[in-house]
């Protein structure tokens, strides 16, 4: 039981960043994918609720009953409705688009004591007490065009304390290769979980045991057949975690030239069963990880120290974007500086900072996506002097990197994950006290 409540404290702090904290978790995606994970807050989580904004979730599938009304995409960003159940950590942390109707997003939601939401400070460790027990799902929904609707999954490793459901399955990153081939993958606890959709039901698919694996979680999937998918994640004893899906079961794989000290895998990404990355840190320096249908090997980036890379996309052997945060020190001390660079088949080239727009003292780069050579989008944050943050939005039109104004979900929210299609965009998260509702919001290259 101890280990439940170390979950959920886990939980608990992960929605609450430190002050300087850039809390950033990570995420991913390929031309139609997503980009992946992790929950970027970037404001305190004890906004009033009636601070949120209207247009974040006029509308609640799952507790009204109707669906929302189809609007006109336009070319500023517009909040859609999701379903948001729960009442305590409902959030999205990965998204994939297959077409423009045709997108996955995953992550949590939790049922918490109502009494628990009633103190001042309501999230554990900051003046509220400890984390309370509570029940999490996985919360998966998908968008048809017009709509997100939630898709049931299954959930797991749900025990009774004092007479009360804790424990659960949450996801953090998704992949859809094919309508009826989609990956999820996250987390029971501290055990890594692999969920499949088949085109009409998520199942649970077993995660081989890894040597020396004290705890983790998988933090990203790619796949480019339904004979081939890569997963990645980090025990929380070092151990790297990269796992590969052959059509028949999952297997671990090994790596001679890492050190799995310190080092963490944070995103993914394929192109076909011989050209896949995998990218994170080791030590003070960035981890890149190259396969090329034989063995992983490590491809050498320019030495920028204190670095942590949480994003790749590739579009092609010799097209290849990875983005990251180069810190003061440590990875996560700030002042921090994006960090993007470019493979061109032969070596990986750092855009130069004069490259990019004006940006504050402090910002970061959290995941990219790579439509096309002339349409790569990157999600980061910024900061100010006091540490506080906000998100931040690039586009790189084949010439010149561009600041795209983000989305605005009211007080109290993050942004997670980008996704994108040839036409639209999509950054998915959470919005509201205690991210108790589910954002979601999408703007067209070519309004309609």
């Amino acid at each position: 039981m101890n280990d439940i409540r170390s979950l959920l404290e886990d939980l608990a702090s992960d929605l609450a960043p430190g002050p300087g904290d850039p809390a950033e978790a990570v995420s991913r995606g390929r031309r139609r994918r997503r980009r992946r994970f992790t929950v970027t807050v970037f404001t305190a989580l004890t906004v009033a609720a009636s601070g949120i904004a209207v247009g974040v979730s006029a509308l609640n599938p799952s507790r009204d009953g109707q669906p929302p009304a189809a609007v006109p995409c336009t070319g500023d960003w517009q909040s859609t409705s999701v379903p948001s159940p729960g009442n305590f950590g409902a959030s999205l942390s990965g998204a994939s688009a297959l077409s423009n109707s045709d997108v996955w997003a995953v992550g949590r939601f939790s049922e918490v004591d109502p009494e628990y939401l009633e103190r001042p400070t309501p999230t554990g460790g900051t003046g509220g007490g400890p984390a309370p027990m509570a029940l999490v799902q996985p919360l998966i929904v998908h968008w048809n065009g017009e709509t997100w609707r939630r898709v049931d999954a299954p959930n797991r490793d749900v025990v009774e304390s004092d007479g009360r459901a804790a424990g659960g399955i949450f996801l953090r990153d998704v992949h859809a290769t094919a309508p009826d081939d989609v990956w999820a993958v996250g987390g029971s606890g501290d055990i890594p979980v692999i969920q499949h959709w088949d085109g009409t039901d998520w199942s649970v698919v077993d995660s081989p045991e890894i040597r020396g694996l004290v705890n983790g979680t998988l933090s990203a999937v790619t796949a480019t057949a339904p004979d081939d998918a890569w997963a990645v994640g980090t025990g929380g004893s070092g151990v790297l975690v990269l796992e590969h899906w052959d059509g028949a079961r999952w297997t671990a794989q090994e790596f001679d030239e890492v050190d799995p000290r310190s080092s963490s895998l944070e995103d993914v990404d394929a192109l076909s069963p011989n050209d896949a990355w995998a990218v994170g840190n080791s030590w003070d320096r960035p981890l890149i990880l190259h396969w090329d249908g034989r063995r992983w090997s490590r491809s050498v980036m320019p030495f920028v120290p204190y670095t942590r890379i949480t994003g790749v996309d590739a579009l092609g052997p010799e097209d290849a974007w990875a983005v990251g945060t180069t810190y003061a020190d440590i990875p996560g001390r700030l002042p921090a500086r994006p960090l993007l660079a470019r493979w061109d088949g032969t070596a990986w080239n750092v855009v130069p900072e004069e490259a990019l727009p004006p940006l504050p003292a402090s910002a970061a780069a959290h995941d990219v996506v790579a439509v096309a050579p002339q349409d790569v989008w990157v999600r980061g944050s910024q900061f100010d002097d006091n540490g506080s943050s906000r998100p931040l939005v690039l586009h790189f039109d084949g010439e010149a990197w561009t600041e795209v104004p983000a989305p605005d979900w009211g007080p109290g929210g993050s942004l997670s994950a980008l996704a994108a299609t040839e036409d639209v965009q999509w950054l998915v998260g959470g919005a509201g006290t205690h991210l108790a509702t589910p954002f979601a919001a999408r703007r067209c290259a070519r309004p309609t």
